[in-house]
């Protein structure tokens, strides 16, 4: 080999040794890369895991769930899946998995008892019930009539649905942040939703509940919470694999305005009465003298600020003294509301909440139910009363007039404290009217909200559902 072919060859060694270190380079700039990655990763399962939980179980819907809601869909995106992937499983229609937001426990005794009261009912149709119950921390799980409830983090819903296995999914109250769990299932099991208010309204509509501080200091918040709440209706409206449950007509126009589409699939069914334990018992003339009252003092939707401009106007009259009264309720305004109350002797103000057969007690003893209100979705305690045979006296808004006419109780404009005394006026100068509309209530409240027009609709949308998802 010569002199130039000995230089041509070194120059070539140099070439490739370069290259070679190029690459070499860049091997490593990839493996730091990938190092960085990977701790990034670890930190974001760490962020978003319980230390009870196996590493097997993480999945990257957990890294991200902390993230902004398009960040999560364009990252779902990216990974080439819509949605999460479901565990594989053979789905029991008979099994459901009730979510709602609220829901009793003995801390909270009060708390979701509309939705309680359908377990019994879907139990004793022979479907299998567990109930999960979003919070902030994990509780752990109790046995509340034949059914287990699962308090858990939102993101632990993923573990619910893999431990369960349901085969139907009943969604109270739809919220956001549980949609990116959820969303997986459609089309793969029958999801029932069930609107019944805050979830489908604009706070706007209920702003009175708020002072003006409190509206200074959440308003932008409660709007961008408004944004998703509206994204997530509108989805789930269009969808013809989701069967929608309002608990009014009212409910309905206001869920659907809000979401600004028609929901399809679309049923009114509304919530159950327990008709048993506030049973109908006749009422005589002398009823028409105990009025009672049995409402929340928590929220300015309630109206309670209307029971002492009522009571002062009839106090007005020659028969006042004629007429009890019976306050119950508790709540932040209690003390505003009801201080005014307190000399006449006449009127009794008691500073709780009842169980229901405390209530049913209290409503046989009674015979006139003054429940204003500014806004319903239905109003299950003027319906108890009803059932009872109390003959309500209330407000002409929002979803009463489904439920109330003039048959049956007194519907008064709104705000209108006069009006409101003017139905107790009729009703003790009347006695004969009282007691026809005390037995048009009752016959009303049980044939509309009874367990045969409500939950047994839901029963057989249930079983439609599993008939469907076998066939």
């Amino acid at each position: 080999m010569d002199g130039k072919e000995n230089d041509t060859s070194r120059a070539r060694e140099r070439l490739y040794a370069r290259e070679i270190d190029e690459v070499v380079g860049r091997v490593e700039n990839l493996e730091s890369r990938l190092r960085e990655v990977e701790t990034l990763s670890r930190d974001n399962a760490s962020a978003v895991r319980t230390h009870n939980k196996r590493i097997d179980r993480l999945r990257i819907d957990k890294q991200i769930i902390g993230l902004p809601r398009w960040l999560v869909d364009r990252v779902r995106g990216s990974a080439g899946d819509e949605e999460s992937t479901p565990r594989r499983f053979a789905p029991n229609p008979k099994r459901l998995l009730l979510i709602a937001p609220r829901y009793p426990s003995s801390e909270a005794p009060y708390a979701g008892q509309p939705v309680e009261r359908r377990v019994r009912f879907y139990i004793e149709h022979g479907f299998e019930v567990q109930v999960y119950v979003p919070e902030p921390e994990d509780t752990g799980t109790d046995r509340r009539f034949g059914a287990t409830v699962v308090r858990a983090p939102a993101g632990e819903l993923y573990e619910v649905l893999g431990d369960w296995e349901p085969g139907q999914i009943c969604w109270h109250h739809p919220l956001p942040e549980l949609w990116p769990w959820l969303r997986s299932y459609l089309g793969r099991i029958p999801i029932h939703v069930w609107i019944h208010g805050f979830e489908a309204r604009e706070w706007q509509e209920l702003d009175y509940n708020y002072s003006t501080e409190e509206i200074a200091a959440n308003s932008a918040y409660w709007d961008a919470r408004q944004v998703d709440r509206r994204k997530l209706l509108s989805e789930l409206f269009v969808d013809h694999r989701v069967s929608k449950i309002f608990v009014s007509q009212f409910m309905r126009d206001v869920a659907e305005r809000f979401a600004r589409v028609r929901a399809s699939e679309a049923h009114i069914i509304h919530n159950v009465i327990d008709t048993d334990n506030f049973s109908y018992h006749p009422k005589s003339a002398g009823d028409r003298t105990r009025v009672v009252s049995v409402r929340s003092f928590t929220a300015r939707n309630y109206g309670t600020d209307l029971l002492a401009g009522t009571i002062e106007a009839l106090a007005k009259t020659d028969y006042f003294q004629d007429i009890s009264f019976e306050i119950y309720g508790d709540g932040r305004h209690f003390e505003a509301d009801t201080a005014f109350l307190h000399k006449f002797p006449n009127v009794t103000v008691v500073r709780r909440f009842m169980d229901p057969k405390e209530m049913a007690q209290i409503y046989g003893n009674n015979g006139v139910l003054l429940i204003p209100t500014r806004w319903d979705s239905q109003g299950m305690t003027l319906g108890e009363g009803m059932s009872s045979g109390l003959v309500p006296v209330t407000n002409r808004v929002a979803a009463i007039p489904e439920f109330v006419d003039d048959e049956a109780g007194w519907l008064a404009e709104p705000d209108d404290v006069t009006g409101l005394a003017a139905g107790i006026s009729m009703l003790y100068e009347n006695p004969e009217r009282f007691e026809e509309m005390s037995r048009v209530a009752a016959k009303r409240a049980r044939e509309q909200t009874g367990p045969e027009s409500t939950v047994s609709r839901e029963v057989e949308l249930l079983k439609a559902s599993a008939r469907a998802s076998t066939t």
